[in-house]
Formats: C-alpha cells, sequence, structure tokens
C-alpha cells in the first residue's frame, strides 16, 4: 500500500513538473517575428553591444531613500564604456544619489547632454568635480552662452550635428528642432534592437525614435526618458503613444516629464509595452531578459534532470521498503 502511494505521488508530481515546463513565459508569437525582423536587419556597420546595464540617476518620479529633483540623468554601462546621458538639475542632486547607487561617476568615458534646460545640465558641476577633462557631447545649437560655460570648464566639449557612432554599437541620433534642439542616444543590443535614451523629446519622443531608426537602419526594441507630454492633451499623448507602437517600440518607459495621463493611457491600452521606472531604476538588457522565448526552452531543460534525479531517489526508497517488508 505505501509503495503503490508513493508511485501515485511520484506521477502526479511528474504530470504538474511536465504540464509547468510546458508553459512559455509572456510568449508573444508578434514579438518573436519582430525579433527574426530585427536580426535581419541588424546587420551593418553600426555594431552591436552584447548587454546593456541601464540606472536612473536623477529623476522627479521618487524611490525611498533617493533624492527626487525635476530634471534627469540616466547611466548607460556596457562592457566597454560607462556614459552619462544628461546630469540631472544640480551637483547635489546627481552627487548623493550617485552615490547612494554605489555609481562611480569619476569612472564615465563620455557625458552626453541631450538639451540645453537647466534639468539636464545643472549636475556638469559635479563631473567637472570628480572627472575633469572627460568628454561633452552636445548638440550643434545649444545655447552660446551654455556652451561657452562648458567649454571654459575642464570638460572636454564636442558638438553634434548629424547621426553620429561615437563607439560600436552606441550612436547620438542628430539633434532635432522642438525648440529647443535635442539630440538622444540609442544603444544597439544584439539581436534585440535599438534602446533610446531621450531627455525631454521636445521635437517628439515619436520623431526622435523614427529618425534613429531611419538613420541607423535597425527596428527599435526601448525608449526610456522625459517625453514632454505632461501637460498635453490626452489626444496628443494618445497620438504619441500610438506612433511608437506602429514605429514596433516593444517596451516604453515614461519618466521626467512625460507625464501620468501618458503612464495611465500606455498602462491601460498597451500594457505589454508599458514599463514603470524612477529614480533609482536599473536593468539589465540583453537577449536573454527581454526574450521569454529563451526561458520556454531553458525551462524543460532544468527540470527534466531534477524529476530524473527525483525519480532515482523514490525508486530508492521503494526498494528499501520492499527490503524492509
Amino acid at each position: 500500500m505505501e509503495t503503490s502511494n508513493i508511485r501515485i505521488l511520484f506521477t502526479i508530481f511528474f504530470l504538474i513538473l511536465l504540464q509547468f515546463s510546458f508553459i512559455p513565459l509572456n510568449f508573444d508569437k508578434n514579438y518573436y517575428s519582430q525579433y527574426k525582423l530585427n536580426i535581419l536587419q541588424g546587420s551593418n556597420d553600426f555594431g552591436q553591444i552584447d548587454s546593456l546595464d541601464l540606472t536612473v540617476i536623477c529623476d522627479n518620479y521618487p524611490s525611498e531613500g533617493l533624492t527626487n529633483e525635476w530634471g534627469l540623468s540616466i547611466l548607460i554601462e556596457t562592457k566597454d564604456a560607462k556614459i552619462l546621458f544628461d546630469t540631472g538639475q544640480s551637483y547635489s542632486g546627481l552627487r548623493d544619489n550617485s552615490l547612494a547607487l554605489n555609481k562611480d561617476l569619476s569612472q564615465i568615458d563620455f557625458v552626453v547632454i541631450s538639451h540645453e534646460h537647466w534639468d539636464h545640465v545643472g549636475g556638469l558641476t559635479y563631473i567637472e568635480e570628480v572627472n575633469p577633462n572627460v568628454t561633452v557631447y552636445v548638440p550643434n545649437h545649444l545655447d552660446s552662452q551654455l556652451f561657452n560655460t562648458i567649454n571654459e570648464s575642464d570638460l572636454n566639449v564636442i558638438k553634434i550635428s548629424d547621426t553620429t557612432i561615437i563607439q560600436q554599437g552606441i550612436a547620438i541620433i542628430g539633434e532635432i528642432f522642438g525648440p529647443p534642439y535635442e539630440q538622444a542616444l540609442v544603444v544597439n543590443i544584439e539581436d534585440v534592437g535599438l534602446v533610446g535614451i531621450v531627455g525631454c523629446s521636445h521635437p517628439g519622443v515619436e520623431s526622435l525614435n523614427e529618425k534613429a531608426i531611419i538613420d541607423l537602419g535597425i527596428n527599435a526594441y526601448m525608449v526610456i526618458g522625459g517625453f514632454h507630454l505632461v501637460s498635453a492633451s490626452e489626444e496628443t499623448v494618445q497620438n504619441a503613444i500610438d506612433r511608437l507602437v506602429a514605429l514596433n517600440v516593444k517596451k516604453i518607459y515614461p519618466i521626467h516629464c512625460s507625464g501620468d495621463l501618458f503612464r495611465q493611457y500606455l498602462k491601460d491600452n498597451y500594457p505589454l509595452n508599458y514599463g514603470l521606472a524612477q529614480v533609482g531604476f536599473q536593468m539589465k538588457i540583453n537577449l536573454f531578459t527581454i526574450n521569454s522565448t529563451f526561458y520556454y526552452i531553458l525551462i524543460p531543460v532544468l527540470v527534466f534532470p531534477l524529476i530524473i534525479i527525483m525519480g532515482w531517489v523514490i525508486r530508492q526508497k521503494m526498494k528499501h521498503s520492499e527490503i524492509s517488508f
């Protein structure tokens, strides 16, 4: 009787594991088709990065233990480069949050400034202190007074007009007039697509993404940053989101000046595209972290050996029980 019960329990356990192993985690056939398209279009001279770590250093959406000020700063880390996109509104905000998040900004290789507004350049004084002579890329039509201020500092300022590859797999998307003139940063993740980082998107977040796709000939996977729609009408918000989705942007992280209406509409109407982020938000982006297809394959591979081991253990116990009788 005891042996029979053990066999029944083992059978039930096996069937549960077997069923679980064939459940795809958020498997999206439309995404998989787009993923294959990314591979076909991803072979050009731009290059690729196998993985990216992203940290929101400054943002006005709060997180416990961090300073939340109106402004934006995002750290992008790859195997070969560390790039700070915008610097928030203040010396203290950038300093305090970077230290709290254990991010040493003295080690960054480049700074990219999206546009000239104070809430994106205020932390440059901290960068000058901890990382003098670091290269700072600014839009070609940056306010002349601000350009002179940066140029007279210890920082090495370079103007960007057209879309420019600054390192393999990393490019600055040339300025578009908003006003003011604004540029964006993109990283091409291997077999994933473009990850776009935007400041305030005065020219339109959809316009910046479309320019990146056209200039580089690669599909966009994700965009994060300020979308400048905090006071926009519902129709304007809907049009911007619908356009991003039409451009096949799979993940959209609205922070800074994007507005609560943008977040809510995106969450309600495109929940698979919606990404929640705030100051202190961190994520790793590569093929394994964003594509559930791999989990669909890996779970059975990991579960079956466990089943075999447990089956062996149960059989040994059954033999021992028979000997005891």
